[in-house]
């Protein structure tokens, strides 16, 4: 294949809006028209994106400052309570009688809802509508891990 036919393979097809291509001189006017508004559009466009490119990032920025925050905040209640520095899921907030709340999920708490979601799957697909056939025992950790040792129950 010559270069020439290459090249013409790859080449756009153009028109030209003007007096031979459109005569009439109120369609150009038309078309004038319309490219401008197009031309607006078009840079509105631009300027809304960028606009929101600097909104995205710096709610991004303030987003990372209130994680770094929380945990600076958390890294201090740390030092006084051995339970948030034991533990990695904690929210804090204030409640209605205005104290700092520290509310943790720990390890424990997340494996027992895992379990309760994994049994309402179960009995799902069972769909036995009989409980007592379902075995329950062991299913879930007590707050006290010494207790669940004494019934043979592994810790983890």
């Amino acid at each position: 294949m010559s270069e020439q036919r290459i090249k013409r393979a790859f080449r756009t097809t153009k028109i030209k809006i003007n007096k031979e291509t459109l005569p009439n001189p109120a369609d150009r006017d038309v078309m004038e028209q319309m490219f401008i508004t197009l031309e607006a559009a078009k840079t509105d466009a631009v300027a809304a994106e960028r606009a929101a490119t600097i909104a995205k990032a710096k709610a991004d920025t303030f987003k990372a400052k209130s994680q770094i925050a929380e945990v600076e905040f958390l890294q201090k209640a740390s030092e006084h309570f051995n339970q948030v520095a034991g533990e990695r899921f904690w929210i804090v907030y204030r409640d209605k009688d205005n104290s700092i709340v520290l509310e943790g999920f720990t390890e424990r708490l997340l494996r027992n809802n895992l379990r309760a979601q994994q049994e309402m799957l179960g009995n799902q697909v069972a769909n036995s509508g009989d409980d007592s056939e379902v075995d329950r025992s062991g299913l879930y950790e007590t707050e006290d891990p010494e207790a669940d040792n004494e019934n043979g129950q592994d810790e983890n």
